[in-house]
């Protein structure tokens, strides 16, 4: 069917076409921008079925929201209009930082970089960045790298890993970069090198709807967003949110780029605003406010009754102080002070509100004092507060550190599978992938359906390049998810739902979106 949008009528519910929009897909369409609205709500209806626009604008507004629906509209309503290296300044003040990261010690994490690319649309910004990082492959062997690119339009994902581009993808792009990177095909595209394409993961994302950041899809602990000409979509609500969950993504002293029109003092207050070789970036750092909206990572269940109701343990101020006073062995509880346990339960309540406020540091200090306080007595208690404390501690980048606290938390409770898959968590972060699917085998070994242990050993697999094993896991993963229904939360999940989850397997099947590519 030919896609007629030159008689479109002018009295579609516009007020609650923006709501919906609002809600689902975070979009704005001012006033001035009605006319681009219109023709992409044709085209997404025609797609969609329906002939005429009023009759699917009525029809989109009053039926529930629909993965299908969202893909459809983000197709036609969001425009992927970029070119490699778009915004020269920025990728050599990248180019410029990257090379400083690499003459000076490792980060307390370790050697690891990790760049996300959040609205890549088509592709030509994340593989920007891995071309730029290929020029210090002879410098970073030891390093873990990672690229992350999402986007909410799939057609635009499907493109991007294809990696075959026009010539106007080219537009200002230096010549060396096609003869270097890019194959030229008969079709008179150019094809991506392989060694530059498997440098980037792609993957679907919807910065309003979907729960960032989150071990599960890799957002957590991020050196460097991109996140330019994505914001001005959003309205001013859905914009507020959007910075503050990439704020907490970031890892401490992370940057976020957006473009020169996306700037604004009031949006970005919790940055720091640094001017790096005339390219104006945003930085994170401690001092400044932290973002009130972030949800918590990795395996254990945080609720504060959850682990204070059972009563306290010991330990000493960190993990190199060696936690001399406990022991997973029997002991008796002793007595404990009356004043002490209130005490205990004051600073334990007050580091989970940390912690879900992104105020890692803090809690971790809380965490330290309580814990010192006490005696040791309560196993499940200390398990549960080392746990804690593993977490937050990933979430600083303190990768040793968490790995020490939380194999303290699984000597206190062997048996406890949501422990070893936290251990899982903090090892792929590492770049041990062997540890960390030996960390998830013992998780599976303690309870066979734990079913983010499945999702993560699915993954690291795909990685591997081991796709048959991948899948096994993966469908293993979707029986589990068939007990729930599609709008379920599921538990140690970072609030994402059971359809959601069972979207984002499918698509990373070895027939999901790379063979659609």
């Amino acid at each position: 069917m030919t896609k007629d949008v030159t008689n479109i009528p002018d009295n579609l519910p516009f007020s609650q076409l923006n709501d919906y929009l609002s809600i689902n897909l975070g979009l704005h369409f001012p006033k001035e921008r009605r006319h681009d609205l219109k023709r992409g709500l044709a085209a997404a209806g025609i797609e969609l079925g329906f002939d005429n626009t009023l009759t699917f604008t009525r029809w989109l507004i009053t039926t529930p929201a629909t993965r299908k629906k969202v893909e459809v509209l983000a197709s036609h309503l969001t425009v992927g209009e970029t070119y490699f290296f778009r915004d020269e300044n920025c990728f050599r003040t990248l180019e410029e930082h990257i090379h400083a990261i690499l003459r000076q010690s490792p980060p307390p994490g370790g050697k690891r970089l990790k760049i996300w690319s959040a609205g890549c649309s088509t592709g030509e910004e994340p593989y920007s960045i891995a071309i730029l990082l290929s020029k210090f492959s002879h410098f970073m062997k030891d390093w873990n790298v990672t690229i992350l690119a999402t986007d909410i339009n799939p057609l635009s994902l499907r493109k991007a890993v294809r990696g075959l581009y026009g010539e106007w993808s080219f537009r200002g792009t230096p010549e060396w970069v096609k003869q270097k990177y890019f194959i030229k095909k008969e079709s008179g595209l150019f094809e991506i090198q392989p060694s530059v394409k498997q440098m980037v993961d792609f993957s679907y994302l919807n910065l309003v709807e979907d729960s960032y950041p989150s071990y599960i899809n890799n957002t957590c602990e991020v050196d460097i967003i991109f996140c330019r000409n994505v914001l001005m979509y959003f309205g001013a609500a859905r914009r507020n949110l959007v910075v503050q969950r990439l704020h907490s993504c970031l890892a401490e002293g992370g940057w976020l780029a957006v473009s020169p029109s996306e700037m604004s003092p009031d949006l970005f207050s919790q940055f720091s605003t640094v001017n790096l070789s005339g390219t104006v970036v945003y930085k994170k750092d401690r001092h400044q406010s932290t973002s009130p909206v972030c949800r918590a990572t990795g395996g254990i269940s945080l609720d504060p009754a959850a682990f204070i109701k059972h009563g306290p343990g010991n330990t000493n101020n960190g993990p190199e102080a060696g936690l001399t006073g406990l022991s997973s062995a029997n002991h008796k509880s002793p007595q404990l002070d009356e004043q002490v346990l209130e005490d205990a339960d004051r600073l334990f309540k007050t580091a989970f509100a940390m912690f879900e406020r992104c105020r890692y540091a803090d809690a971790a200090e809380k965490l330290a004092v309580a814990l010192s306080s006490i005696s040791a007595g309560e196993t499940s208690y200390v398990e549960k507060s080392l746990a804690l404390m593993a977490r937050a501690n990933a979430n600083l980048g303190k990768l040793h550190d968490a790995k020490d606290w939380c194999e303290r938390a699984i000597a206190f409770n062997k048996l406890d599978p949501s422990l070893h898959y936290l251990l899982a968590t903090i090892l792929q972060e590492q770049n041990q992938h062997e540890e960390a699917i030996s960390a998830l085998n013992r998780t599976l070994y303690l309870d066979r359906d734990y079913l983010l242990a499945h999702y993560a050993l699915g993954n690291i697999k795909r990685q591997l390049g081991k796709l048959e094993e991948s899948d096994k896991h993966f469908d293993h993963a979707l029986i589990i998810l068939g007990s729930y229904a599609p709008g379920d939360l599921l538990p140690e999940s970072d609030g994402m739902t059971a359809g959601r989850l069972s979207e984002m397997i499918i698509s990373m099947k070895s027939g999901g979106l790379h063979a659609l590519a």
